[in-house]
């Protein structure tokens, strides 16, 4: 999927109008949204298909109400950055059972636009980047639950196996904290999980279950192990659950 640059490099792009602003629902303005399509899709890969796909994305899984150009560059590079980490994860999580590798399209933009790279054409990093220097770290945490953007009922129960995956040429040994946060950092339920993995392997440390807040919100899902070599820093993935009250009792 594709994103837009970083808000400081619009300016380079489109004018202030052009960029937040258009009234009337004029020829010019994007449905719902104050920003000239015409520009936007002039820097956009694929153009008008391209600005569709992107926006759309944006509003339906991140932020269906942005408040400026600013805060729609975040979403879509959050958008972005989420899609390449649930494939890069789940590829490792399948480590030569069958895959072999993870190739990237693509890192670095060569042209100034809104397009598929991690790292922008001025050789600032994108929200992906980060994204994907964790997902990819020689060894990596993750969660794999499928439905990671669907809405989870308020006191239902919930599970997801945790993978450590190890890319080092030595055995790994330590223990796995997995906790549910509120935003505010209050812990909800947290586990531990010792766990071993062979050298260049991968396994699923245990899975984390618990049943859901009854209080709907945003949750943090984080798990943790301890660094693996002197001075590192110690291996951690976040995720979040989006908790909503049931439609009927």
């Amino acid at each position: 999927t594709i994103s837009m640059s970083s808000f400081e490099n619009l300016d380079k792009y489109l004018s202030p109008s052009e960029q937040w602003g258009t009234q009337g629902g004029g020829p010019q303005a994007w449905p719902g949204l104050p920003i000239d399509q015409a520009a936007y899709a002039y820097w956009t890969a694929n153009m008008n298909l391209g600005l569709t796909g992107m926006i759309f994305h944006a509003r339906h899984f991140v932020d269906a109400q942005p408040r400026s150009a600013r805060e729609l560059a975040q979403d879509t590079q959050l958008y972005q950055a989420f899609l390449l980490r649930y494939s890069a994860e789940a590829y490792r999580r399948k480590k030569y059972q069958p895959i072999n590798g993870i190739r990237s399209w693509d890192y670095q933009e060569i042209a100034p636009g809104f397009r598929f790279a991690m790292v922008d054409v001025d050789r600032v990093p994108k929200t992906a980047y980060w994204y994907m220097k964790n997902a990819q770290a020689p060894v990596a945490i993750s969660f794999a639950y499928k439905d990671a953007l669907e809405s989870q009922i308020a006191g239902s129960q919930w599970s997801a196996p945790v993978w450590v995956i190890n890319d080092m040429y030595r055995e790994l040994h330590g223990t796995v904290h997995v906790e549910l946060l509120t935003l505010a950092g209050a812990i909800v339920t947290a586990a531990d999980y010792p766990v071993t993995v062979p050298p260049d392997g991968k396994t699923i440390a245990g899975t984390f279950s618990l049943t859901l807040p009854q209080d709907a919100g945003t949750y943090v899902l984080r798990a943790t192990l301890p660094a693996q070599a002197k001075g590192a820093e110690p291996v951690q993935e976040m995720s979040f659950i989006k908790v909503v009250p049931a439609a009927f009792k």
